[in-house]
């Protein structure tokens, strides 16, 4: 048999497989149908079989399942139009292109009478499914730069105690030798100690959470805990600085009775900050270690030039930590702009930490059981001193 006359007979037979069984075709009989596409496209070859295979490549599923849609409202109920009750299959092997077909040309099938109201998109069908990835952006934040320049302890006590120097007359002087009638008397010096209290404080917070976002999500906790512990940290770092010292606020840098002033005045905010660096070396006999400024008035400094246009505080493409005199800047917008703090914070200020950072879960909270809720909870308890105020300068009206 030549190769024109199989591929008619292959033709026929597909199609009165079709006709004979239609949507009921045993298995037996799809595995031949199978067989059959199978050569025929090895004789037409694979380019010119791609529309049958398209529509013949799943016969146990596709054809066994006609559309079965019943006719249109508004046909002409004499089937004009409407849907013919037949397969898909039936509809394709019973088209003129198909019986037409001798492997020399592609086929392009038209299906007459089989309406499709609606169109399968992802918008009406099955959207494409996309995983969730492990970023998560976070709220921008300020740096905490403020908890890290004090020197940290630890305390077992609700209070720290310690004692002040109020009273200091050293009253040391020359002394002359005793000798008969003229007495080599020595002054007397005159020290008063007073005891002073700084108070343990808390810091806290909490957020309520439901059983289900806990358990089901692995990353919820991780993430609820470190968005707690950056909250205290934020309110640390703030309260070191502006905290009034009213119950049960700290009393922060810029609130402690005896830190020294100076007031930029006319001068450039350069010598501003110099002048505050000498009354802590003068005044407060303190070495200071750190300047803390905000970061509109960092700028303000780091962009200052001469009059031929070069930066005064070195080349923008150097690197190198921020520092000014010599003196590291702790660029903070916890600080109020316009003002600076220059001191000596390692030596003569101090974070006593009565429990640190601590995180608990409870369902005990008001009616959270019955509600399957949990409260999540975070806080850190610690005193803050300053024993010597004189070590510290504001520098106002940068």
């Amino acid at each position: 048999m030549g190769r024109e006359a199989r591929i008619d007979e292959l033709r026929q037979k597909i199609g009165r497989a079709f006709d004979q069984y239609d949507t009921d075709m045993p298995s037996s009989v799809r595995a031949e149908v199978k067989d059959m596409i199978n050569e025929l496209e090895g004789l037409v070859g694979a380019t010119q079989m791609d529309r049958i295979k398209g529509r013949l490549s799943d016969l146990n599923d596709f054809y066994d399942k006609p559309v079965g849609r019943p006719r249109q409202p508004g046909g002409d109920g004499g089937g004009g139009g409407g849907y013919s009750g037949k397969s898909l299959g039936q509809l394709f092997v019973e088209s003129v292109a198909f019986k037409g077909f001798t492997g020399r040309e592609s086929p392009t099938v038209e299906l007459g009478g089989f309406e499709l109201k609606t169109v399968l998109s992802t918008g009406t069908g099955f959207p494409p499914e996309v995983v969730r990835g492990t970023r998560i952006e976070l709220t921008p934040e300020r740096r905490l730069v403020v908890a890290d320049l004090p020197t940290q302890t630890q305390t077992t006590q609700a209070a720290l105690k310690w004692m002040l120097e109020a009273t200091k007359t050293p009253a040391a002087t020359e002394v002359a030798e005793s000798v008969e009638g003229t007495p080599g008397t020595y002054p007397e010096a005159a020290f008063a100690l007073e005891e002073q209290t700084s108070t343990v404080r808390k810091i806290g917070v909490f957020i309520p959470i439901t059983d289900e976002q806990m358990e089901d999500e692995a990353r919820c906790r991780a993430y609820i805990e470190d968005r707690l512990t950056r909250a205290i940290r934020e309110r640390l770092d703030l309260q070191l600085l502006q905290g009034d010292g009213s119950a049960p606020s700290l009393r922060g840098f810029l609130n402690v009775v005896g830190v020294q002033t100076q007031a930029k005045g006319a001068d450039p905010s350069f010598d501003a900050i110099q002048k505050g660096i000498t009354k802590v070396r003068y005044t407060g006999y303190a070495e200071p270690d750190a300047i803390i400024l905000h970061p509109s008035d960092w700028e303000e400094i780091r962009l200052t030039r001469t009059a031929d246009g070069v930066y005064i505080g070195g080349s923008p493409f150097a690197s190198g930590a921020e520092r000014l005199w010599g003196l590291p800047v702790a660029v903070s917008p916890a600080i109020d702009q316009g003002t600076a703090l220059v001191g000596a914070f390692r030596a003569y200020s101090e974070i006593a930490i009565r429990k640190g950072l601590e995180i608990k879960v409870s369902d005990a909270h008001d009616d959270y059981f019955v509600q399957g809720k949990l409260a999540v909870r975070a806080d850190f308890r610690c005193a803050f001193l300053v024993p010597r105020p004189s070590a510290f300068c504001m520098v106002t009206g940068l």
